[in-house]
């Protein structure tokens, strides 16, 4: 049965090959989020994405236009105008996707890194191949993307007959983490030069331990600034709103708008708050959440 994927690169391959020149920098994107498109692939689908959504929302805001208006002209308008700003909007999603997962990814990577050095020196310690590194680390699935990306090394050695450098090499352009690039550069060069992979590793552990704590300590003073705005803006906030608004009702103001300010502060305000507060910790923790 044909892919989404296949039938969209069937109907738009021709359009998209004018934009694969402008487009490069996503195909680095597309190797480092780990989606599995070619760049003129993504780009159809890209543009498939944008062609169904402005079809899916043009018939339904055709025939409301009408019946709310009866104004063929202006029905006419809206018709293009929101599904051609639908259009756009998911188009732009769908571009920026792979940036998203890319940075998810990088920053995953890097939570985990002062966890997963310390056991690769740990088991470099033991005299261990490097191979044997990488094939630890890839069943540890703790270590989330950094087992992937060894378990990609394993294979290129296991299955395609890669010696351990020029399997780390074909890894590292779709390794998304600058740290971790580094990283496997070392390890790659201390291989190829014969030098102690242990004392190399050791290095990069502890660099990485006292990068970990700073950030910790940045988090914790950021968290109890966060904290204080989201107790002082929302709870407070809203409280305050909800007496200032009963004062003003009992005053002489609409009441029965007064109450369903309040109603919405309490009901969508709050719970939007707390959602703001929880995302905004999430994108800044250190820490896998």
């Amino acid at each position: 049965m044909i892919t989404y994927a296949e039938f969209a690169f069937r109907n738009f391959r021709n359009l998209t090959k004018r934009y694969v020149s402008i487009a490069k920098e996503l195909g680095v994107y597309l190797k480092k989020a780990d989606l599995k498109y070619t760049l003129e692939e993504y780009l159809s689908i890209l543009f498939m994405n944008a062609l169904l959504v402005f079809i899916g929302t043009a018939i339904p805001i055709f025939i409301l236009s009408f019946l709310i208006t009866s104004n063929i002209a202006i029905t006419i308008l809206l018709t293009i105008i929101f599904p051609t700003i639908a259009a756009a909007v998911t188009g732009i999603f769908t571009y920026m996707y792979p940036i998203l997962v890319t940075n998810s990814r990088r920053a995953k990577i890097d939570n985990l890194m002062p966890f997963a050095l310390n056991y690769m020196t740990t088991i470099a310690a033991s005299g261990a191949y490097p191979i044997f590194i990488f094939e630890a680390l890839s069943e540890l699935k703790e270590f989330g993307e950094i087992s992937r990306i060894s378990s990609k090394i394993v294979s290129n050695v296991k299955v395609f007959g890669l010696d351990i450098v020029s399997a780390i090499s074909r890894v590292i352009p779709e390794v998304p983490s600058e740290t971790f690039q580094e990283i496997l550069f070392g390890m790659q060069a201390t291989v190829s030069a014969g030098a102690d992979l242990k004392i190399y590793l050791s290095e990069k552990a502890r660099a990485s331990i006292t990068e970990y704590r700073r950030k910790l300590d940045e988090f914790n003073r950021t968290m109890a600034m966060i904290l204080q705005m989201y107790i002082t803006l929302v709870i407070v906030g809203i409280v305050f709103a909800i007496v200032l608004t009963t004062i003003l009702g009992l005053i002489g103001g609409s009441f029965e708008f007064i109450k369903i300010i309040q109603y919405l502060l309490i009901i969508f305000g709050l719970p939007l708050g707390a959602v703001i507060y929880i995302s905004v910790v999430r994108a800044i923790s250190p820490m896998e959440m």
